[in-house]
């Protein structure tokens, strides 16, 4: 009967040190990772993040009650640092693939993009209405692509299949990429319809010189989500989801 009551009393200390825990997990300030890549999300000049996915971000944890620290990191280190999972964080502005589904959580969708375009040096000779298909291509086309970014399955593929020469990985960002192109040193991008302005504006490029690139064949629009750690309890991403929902997001 003694017995009885010890491990009684045991498995009720224990539960409640779990409780203890998830209660402390859920009400700790949550670590947000951002990354530059204006006008989604970069550091202002006063040192905050900003940009439209960081506002949203914003709003759904204030909305859901969940505490934030954000915290810039560069690119090619936010998914690692979410994979590792050393302590319980999120980041916001990712499209949705299996890899990375192995290893975090998903929130609701955030944001929907407009689609990919190419961004090239007006010297640059396109005919009209070219498919992305055809215009990766050419063996004269020089692609310049983040290791850390994706442009949705159909793009992904023909990236994938071209040849080595020509195709140039870096974890650089996309006002460098830009850069190079003015220096010929490749001769086109792949990237959203919403960082052109963006990209222009910052890097001080004279919008004469280079040209947007609508493909024929790339007019799907992706998600993009926030991921968090799995560590980051079901809870809290039950909050935050519940907050998303109640948003009105921009189209």
């Amino acid at each position: 009967m003694k017995t009885a009551r010890i491990h009684s009393s045991a498995l009720f200390l224990l539960l409640c040190i779990q409780s203890v825990g998830l209660w402390a997990q859920e009400t700790a300030p949550l670590t947000v990772y951002y990354y530059e890549r204006n006008p989604f999300e970069y550091q202002a000049p006063n040192g905050k993040p900003a940009g439209f996915i960081v506002d949203i971000s914003k709003q759904a944890f204030q909305a859901a009650g969940i505490a934030v620290n954000w915290t810039l990191l560069p690119l090619n280190r936010v998914l690692k640092t979410i994979e590792e999972d050393a302590a319980p964080a999120c980041t916001p502005g990712w499209y949705r693939k299996p890899e990375r589904e192995a290893f975090g959580k998903y929130s609701h969708p955030i944001y929907l993009d407009k689609p990919i375009v190419g961004f090239s040096h007006a010297s640059l000779k396109v005919p009209a209405n070219v498919s992305a298909r055809e215009l990766l291509g050419r063996p004269d086309i020089h692609l310049l692509v983040n290791h850390s970014l994706v442009y949705g399955e159909y793009l992904d593929q023909l990236v994938r299949d071209l040849p080595a020469s020509r195709v140039e990985w870096s974890s650089g960002t996309f006002l460098q990429f830009a850069r190079k192109l003015r220096g010929a040193r490749a001769n086109l991008l792949l990237l959203t319809q919403e960082e052109i302005d963006a990209i222009l504006n910052e890097a001080e490029l004279s919008r004469n010189d280079y040209k947007t690139i609508y493909f024929s064949d790339v007019s799907y629009r992706e998600y993009r989500y926030i991921i968090c750690s799995q560590s980051v309890p079901d809870s809290v991403l039950k909050k935050l989801n519940s907050a998303i929902d109640q948003l009105v997001l921009p189209k």
